[in-house]
């Protein structure tokens, strides 16, 4: 007798199976097209190329992305993702490398962010001056950096782009350029040629020999040469730079130790020399550059560090500088550093220094009011401040007596009606004064401190700020 009931079980059990089999089979499927589509986009989108920071000078920070705070970079190198922005302060400059070996250099008070590096390499300038040697790659799509008035698109050229006030340079040193403007217009730029971007308009000129022997400009020749990146023969000539000589580095190290030895009989300080690195040493030595000779001469005891504990200048020129500055009103220096709020500073263009709270205006704008403006704001702020001329230029000077620092200023000859505030920086503190002078007591042993003078107006608020000196109790 056939067992129904089995052989029913037995076919129920196969198609259950089989449907099992079926499930597993599309899921699998489901699986691998999804794998197949993930890896095209990643190849559609390109290579990933590694950017970092392999050399800074002075005071350089970076920040993950906007709403984070600014952190100064530690060491060299240092690696840099999308998002990471860059900005350098007085005096400082940073170097970056691409690892499709392309090289970006920033100048002093610039913000440079780093927006893709996959399959193509896009920044974002937002103030200072750059440089760039852009090398040709076939791994990458494109080179781009956005400024304020639109796109520059490079592949195997030399070019720099300088941020002014109400201004934008950008030159051209190798090869061409392609631009594109905020209006999607379409532009090139030919080898030795400058554009200068204005309220008013766009200007294409030739470079000239002043442009091209600007010191943050020649010094980036000098160090392309150096490096055999390209730069077209016509632009070193036109700089006055003869081609380089295929000098050791010991030999240079020799040279310079023996002008060292020498160098005082002649008057010459060589107190740079003696700072400078094994690389500026090599530099210097193999580029000739056809200008006049700068004075030997000068006297560079500035430089040296002030272990007795004056007051030294934070910001601001050395004495001589400033003395000059005084006693010629017509040509007063710029406010470029002040006290205010992070946001404010921040939100004014300005470069806020983490380590002493200090605003630092970049080369386009000047400190009045509390924010970083443009120096004809800061003239019609200053005029307009109910029919005073204000003081708009302050030296701050002084010395350490004991446990007391002792502050003087002078002005550009405007008036104070309204008095000064004295600001210790460093902890917050502040007192006015009707006076040009100050003493500030109870300095404590081994302890640094950072002071400031503004001018105030007829709110009570701060015009302009002087330099901020920083004094160190032994």
């Amino acid at each position: 007798m056939i067992n129904v009931y089995n052989r029913s079980n037995s076919m129920n059990n196969s198609q259950g199976a089989e449907r099992a089999f079926r499930k597993w089979f599309l899921f699998l499927l489901i699986i691998a097209v999804i794998g197949v589509v993930v890896y095209w986009i990643m190849v559609s989108r390109g290579k990933e190329f590694e950017v970092k920071v392999i050399e800074k000078k002075g005071n350089v920070e970076y920040r993950e992305n906007d709403k984070d705070g600014w952190k100064e970079i530690p060491s060299v190198p240092f690696g840099i993702l999308p998002s990471y922005e860059i900005r350098t302060f007085e005096s400082s400059e940073a170097t970056l490398s691409i690892e499709d070996g392309s090289e970006v250099r920033l100048g002093e008070f610039g913000r440079l962010v780093l927006i893709a590096n996959q399959g193509k390499i896009d920044f974002v300038q937002t103030d200072g001056s750059s440089h760039h040697q852009v090398a040709k790659n076939n791994d990458r799509k494109e080179y781009k950096v956005s400024f304020g008035d639109g796109d520059v698109y490079a592949q195997g050229t030399a070019f720099e782009l300088k941020i002014k006030e109400n201004e934008t340079d950008i030159f051209a040193l190798s090869d061409n350029l392609r631009l594109v403007y905020k209006d999607k217009s379409v532009a090139s730029l030919k080898t030795g040629e400058k554009l200068i971007i204005t309220p008013v308009g766009k200007v294409t000129n030739a470079l000239e020999e002043s442009d091209l022997k600007d010191e943050w400009t020649l010094n980036n020749l000098k160090e392309d040469q150096i490096k055999k990146l390209p730069i077209d023969q016509s632009i070193l000539n036109k700089a006055g730079i003869e081609e380089t000589q295929n000098i050791s580095s010991e030999s240079v190290s020799n040279a310079n130790s023996n002008e060292n030895n020498n160098g005082n009989d002649n008057g010459q300080d060589n107190s740079n020399l003696n700072t400078n690195s094994s690389n500026n040493n090599s530099i210097t030595s193999q580029i000739n550059v056809k200008e006049p000779a700068s004075n030997n001469n000068q006297n560079n005891s500035n430089s040296n560090s002030n272990s007795s504990g004056l007051i030294q200048d934070q910001n601001q020129p050395t004495e001589t500088a400033e003395t000059s500055t005084a006693s010629n009103p017509s040509q007063p220096s710029p406010v470029k550093t002040g006290t205010t709020s992070r946001n404010k500073c921040e939100n004014s263009g300005g470069h806020w220094n983490t380590s002493n709270s200090v605003c630092t205006c970049s080369s386009s704008r000047v400190f009045s009011g509390g924010k970083c403006v443009t120096s004809s704001s800061a003239t019609s702020a200053n005029s307009n401040n109910g029919g005073k001329d204000l003081v708009n230029t302050l030296v701050l000077r002084g010395n350490l007596s004991g446990k007391k620092a002792g502050l003087s200023w002078v002005s550009n000859g405007g008036k104070a009606p309204y008095g000064y505030k004295v600001m210790n920086v460093s902890d917050g503190g502040s007192s006015k004064s009707s006076k040009k002078s100050a003493t500030w007591s109870n300095l404590q042993s081994g302890k640094t401190y950072k002071f400031q003078v503004c001018v105030l107006n007829a709110s009570g608020g701060c015009a302009s700020y002087s330099n901020v000196k920083s004094v160190r109790v032994p």
